[in-house]
């Protein structure tokens, strides 16, 4: 089935066609691609193409003030004296009808460049992608206004008949035909008038002759007659037209490169007016890289300015990035706006150009069940884009990422560095990888599942089978080990002295540890209650234990906020003094590290609370060879 639309308004015009079984086109007709209207606004007059005196082609402002295709030029303005008439240019013509081409490749590969400036597009694939036919007409309409073009659609199971639906709407009398059943097909062709059909129309006066005015009654003469007088071209034309015969078509390639342009209609002084243009610029990027199954992680814009001075630059250059590829309209645009917000013009523009450079495979983002809990995948992907947008707005220089360092140094366990999109975008990558080959491991090993059972079976047999076996090796390896004690009488006196100081020391190492577990006991006990007494004091702050990840979570508690210089504290009755005295709740933690770099550290970090109530994280220097902390103290961190 197929559906097609003809466009006359500012921009072009275009047919599209949506098909449930057979092909589905799109036409459109290319008024304003001729004169490069995609550019004016509702504001502008009516346009028309005139090409020998005669319209051609009218857009819906000109067609409601009475203008009609086929009007001399005098009669036309005598109807509308404000209608601007516009000359044929083919170049801009074809370079806006292929860009419309491309826009549209969004929505199915197969597209026909149609005589009149038609385009055919073979949707049968896409109705349930896009939500039917009613869905799939309403984006492409979106679509093409998006772009500029105005277009009328008509829709039939055969390319020339979605043709023909959108050329009577655009030329004749601008009714909607949508034709989805092929039985229907036959009556909404017959009433249409012979000469729109461009086979027919070489004939014209020879079937007015004989009164044929429709399709319909063409069709009815004896084919033979019908074949000498007129050619066999008619007969195969109303074939393919009618469904009777096959239609191949040859199917519009994208070009391997994108590159594309838009030439402004005035010129434009503020970057962030610009958006207008680079949006009709990204709908052909996204039917491009839709083409190319790709995505996009960085374009260039560049911008053609108009000189005032010989010498002044003639162009400058925008580069967008970001991270994973892309190719979803409101990402790119967003990421334009960011990068047009904090730019300013050196002189005011009028040419915009487009080129992808960065471009790579996509996979689209698999759909979940429940979009509302799509899980970690999902808050990563917001995450990275966060960061793109602030990345777009800011520069690539004021957004950074921090990284941890193997340091027990407290002000250098933490260092950043620019954001690296291509790291992420591999660490992203990296991680779905490894989720698939999660997914694929899970399986292999829910299909072995079976003959993991059956050889279970066996298992337990050889198992019974080996227990005598294993029961006597034990009892081999016990008589082995107990066979030194039964050669004591043949060792050597020196090796008996030996033994004996050992087992001595073993001894007196023994009492020793008794007396230090004790010790030990009671200083646990005491740092357990402090300890105990600082979490507690810390639950509900940034920095207490409700808010670390366990995994991730230091062994003492450590500050959110770290001074970016340790500040000096002067001592009172040895105790460190900020504000007020500060009493000691929780420490000694020995940090001794750096020797390597020459800035050694070797400190012991205590918590202590001031009359503020306020915890404060201090250290004392102390000397390597010193048992005791001595030294200045310095507040290095406040608990939040």
């Amino acid at each position: 089935m197929g559906v097609s639309a003809a466009s006359m308004t500012s921009t072009a015009s275009m047919t599209s066609t949506a098909a449930a079984t057979s092909t589905a086109s799109t036409a459109s007709t290319a008024l304003a691609t001729s004169t490069a209207l995609t550019a004016l606004t509702a504001l502008a007059p009516p346009y028309a193409l005139v090409a020998h005196a005669r319209i051609v082609l009218v857009d819906p402002r000109a067609q409601a003030l009475g203008v009609r295709v086929g009007f001399a030029r005098s009669h036309a303005l005598a109807l509308a004296p404000q209608l601007e008439c516009l000359l044929p240019e083919p170049e801009r013509e074809s370079r806006a009808f292929e860009a419309v081409a491309l826009a549209l490749c969004a929505f199915t590969p197969q597209i026909v460049l149609a005589d009149s400036h038609t385009l055919l597009l073979d949707v049968t694939g896409s109705l349930r992608l896009f939500g039917g036919l009613r869905a799939l007409l309403r984006q492409i309409g979106v679509t093409l206004d998006g772009t500029g073009h105005h277009a009328v659609l008509g829709c039939a199971p055969t390319p020339w008949a979605a043709w023909l639906f959108a050329r009577a709407a655009a030329v004749w009398d601008g009714r909607r035909r949508r034709v989805v059943r092929a039985t229907r097909l036959a009556a909404a062709l017959d009433a249409l008038p012979a000469t729109l059909l461009p086979a027919a129309a070489l004939h014209g006066e020879g079937l007015a002759q004989i009164g044929c005015e429709t399709l319909g009654s063409v069709r009815r003469l004896p084919r033979a007659g019908l074949a000498r007088r007129f050619g066999v071209g008619l007969l195969s034309t109303l074939a393919q037209t009618y469904g009777e015969a096959p239609d191949p078509r040859d199917y519009f390639m994208p070009p391997p490169v994108f590159e594309a342009k838009l030439e402004l209609m005035a010129r434009v002084e503020q970057a962030e007016a610009l958006l207008f243009a680079v949006r009709r610029l990204l709908l052909q990027l996204v039917g491009w890289l839709t083409a190319r199954h790709a995505g996009v992680s960085q374009f260039t814009l560049t911008l053609v300015h108009e000189t005032a001075r010989h010498g002044d630059p003639r162009s400058s250059a925008l580069t967008v990035s970001w991270s994973t590829p892309a190719r979803a309209l409101d990402h790119l645009l967003l990421m334009s706006r960011e990068k047009l917000l904090r730019t300013e013009l050196i002189a005011p523009v009028i040419e915009v150009h487009l080129s992808a450079d960065q471009v790579s495979e996509y996979a689209a983002p698999t759909e979940t069940l429940f979009p509302l809990a799509a899980g970690p995948d999902g808050e990563r992907e917001a995450m990275v884009r966060l960061v793109e947008r602030l990345v777009a707005r800011l520069g690539v220089d004021k957004v950074r990422e921090v990284a941890a360092r193997a340091d027990h140094r407290p002000e250098a366990v933490v260092s950043t560095a620019p954001y690296q999109f291509g790291k992420r975008a591999a660490g992203l990558a990296a991680q779905r990888a490894s989720k698939a080959r999660q997914e694929a491991s899970a399986n292999r090993a829910s299909a072995s599942a079976s003959t993991s059972a059956s050889a279970s079976a066996s298992a337990s047999a050889s198992a019974s089978a080996s227990a005598s076996t294993s029961t006597s090796t034990s009892k081999q390896r016990a008589l082995i080990a107990q066979a030194p004690a039964s050669r004591q009488d043949t060792e050597s006196p020196q090796a008996l002295a030996s033994r004996q100081k050992a087992a001595t020391r073993q001894a007196s190492a023994m009492r020793l540890g008794t007396e230090s577990k004790q010790a030990l006991a009671a200083r646990q006990a005491t740092a357990s209650s402090s300890s105990s007494s600082v979490r507690k004091r810390l639950n509900g702050r940034l920095d207490g234990p409700g808010n670390l990840v366990p995994s991730l979570a230091p062994v003492a508690p450590r500050p959110v906020w770290l001074m970016p210089v340790p500040l000096r504290l002067t001592a009172r009755h040895g105790l460190p003094y900020y504000r007020s005295t500060l009493q000691i709740v929780s420490g000694p933690e020995c940090i001794e590290a750096g020797w390597w770099d020459g800035q050694g550290a070797t400190r012991d970090y205590f918590i202590a609370s001031g009359d503020d109530a306020a915890l404060y994280w201090v250290y004392r220097e102390r000397s390597s060879a010193d048992e005791q902390p001595a030294g200045a103290w310095f507040l290095h961190g406040l608990f939040g």
